[in-house]
């Protein structure tokens, strides 16, 4: 009984097997020079990239505004917002949320699609897109919690409580 004459990609008695990953041509003995995780075709040697990545080498990430595989898909997001290369998640900028970046943060939350809580007291506005409290009349401190209006105090107007006509 012969022996098979394996082509390129393959091996094994009856060249039943593809090449391991990292290995291409003829025996499987060439090295394949892909990157970001691409796989390599077993014949060829051509790096199959993963999505989010092109190139020879699949070296290079998606242009802005393209995603996925080949960089094929258009990214639909508002507002000049980043767009994810490999799935095309919009990433929202300090102020904005939603799936395109396009809603205005909540009056309590604040950053990088909203994720953060404002704390903000005493009726203090809260700046979406970096959570600064702008404080209302007196109010002080980070969090406008210092302060405040002037309270009226009862009592003797010039503040001695203890005054004395002694000759």
């Amino acid at each position: 009984m012969g022996t098979c004459q394996c082509g390129p990609g393959y091996y094994g008695h009856l060249c039943e097997h593809a090449c391991p990953p990292g290995l291409h041509g003829p025996l499987c003995q060439l090295q394949c020079d892909c990157m970001n995780g691409a796989s390599c075709h077993p014949v060829s040697g051509h790096c199959i990239c993963p999505p989010g990545y092109y190139g020879t080498r699949c070296h290079r990430v998606c242009e802005q505004g393209t995603f996925g595989p080949g960089c094929a898909k258009a990214c639909d997001c508002a507002d000049d917002a980043l767009c994810d290369p490999v799935t095309g998640r919009c990433l929202c900028s300090s102020g904005k949320t939603g799936p395109r970046c396009d809603i205005d943060c909540r009056a309590n939350r604040f950053g990088p699609d909203c994720a953060q809580t404002c704390e903000c007291a005493n009726g203090a506005q809260c700046d979406r897109r970096n959570g600064r409290c702008s404080c209302m009349h007196s109010w002080i401190g980070l969090s406008c919690q210092e302060g405040g209006p002037p309270r009226l105090t009862s009592g003797n107007s010039r503040g001695d409580s203890q005054h004395s006509n002694s000759l």
